[in-house]
């Protein structure tokens, strides 16, 4: 076995090489022009693996997705204003306001039609629920009460 082409540890006369997976040598050349930019704009760059460090910050490219980039961004409040003012737009809505207003009063004229049907059915319900709280309580119901109770704690339970 030849040594010759492998990286020296430190402190050993022999090294190790240290062939990386296709998906991650394919994430690392997707890495290389933006390691290339950050570091000819003079930050300190370090590519682990298949991730990229900028200035000690995980880089978290533009197309994954944004609660990704939040994720990674909620420790630095700096940097997660930075990139929510980016994406600020200065558009106008596209439906009047004078017709949303309309629109909505139409819904609601419409739904007032029933309103005696429910309400009448309301009234129904709260006078059968009267009527069971306000009868008479038996004493075949006390009774029945107090035999479930257990044994030694209906006292205690009923006063």
């Amino acid at each position: 076995m030849s040594f010759n082409k492998t990286f020296k540890l430190k402190g050993k006369r022999f090294g190790k090489g240290e062939q990386l997976p296709i998906e991650i040598e394919r994430k690392r050349k997707e890495l290389y022009p933006v390691m290339k930019k950050a570091k000819s704009e003079g930050k300190k760059v370090e590519l682990v693996r298949d991730k990229l460090y900028i200035n000690g910050k995980p880089h978290i490219s533009f197309d994954t997705k944004p609660y990704i980039r939040m994720f990674y961004y909620q420790q630095d409040a700096k940097e997660f204003w930075r990139l929510l003012n980016t994406n600020k737009s200065t558009t106008q809505p596209e439906i009047d306001f004078d017709k949303l207003v309309s629109y909505f009063k139409e819904l609601d004229s419409n739904q007032r039609d029933d309103t005696e049907e429910h309400q009448n059915e309301i009234n129904n319900v709260y006078e059968e629920i009267n009527d069971a709280l306000n009868s008479r309580i038996t004493k075949h119901e006390i009774l029945k009460a107090l035999k479930n109770l257990k044994n030694k704690q209906s006292m205690r339970r009923i006063t």
